[in-house]
């Protein structure tokens, strides 16, 4: 477990960005909400969390530009590249120890 909020997000994104997303079960809460209100989706739950990115053919590229925050909300300003469609999106993490809900929103 990440010994802060921030260290959490960071995680987070590194283990995108390696192709873990094992490393969610870390980061996560087990009953943790996230929300893509851009897609109409929400995903409450570790399991439901797993089906989900295991039906995900390509993770995306998470090059952040800036993670800021503090106390137990924290914003992940990145670029997302879907094999070369690029995406800025806004990460929304409230932190608790493990993240219990994430909000990301991706702008075109």
């Amino acid at each position: 477990m990440p010994a802060s909020n921030k260290e959490s997000v960071e995680r987070l994104l590194a283990g995108i960005n390696g192709g873990n997303v094992s490393v969610m079960d870390e980061v996560f809460h087990n009953d943790a909400l996230m929300d893509w209100p851009q897609f109409g989706e929400r995903i409450r739950g570790a399991e439901n969390r797993r089906n989900v990115y295991a039906n995900i053919p390509v993770l995306p590229r998470v090059a952040p530009r800036r993670i800021f925050g503090a106390g137990d909300l924290w914003i992940a300003e990145a670029v997302l590249d879907y094999d070369g469609s690029k995406f800025k999106s806004y990460g929304g993490s409230w932190v608790t120890g493990p993240i219990r809900r994430r909000l990301l929103l991706a702008l075109r």
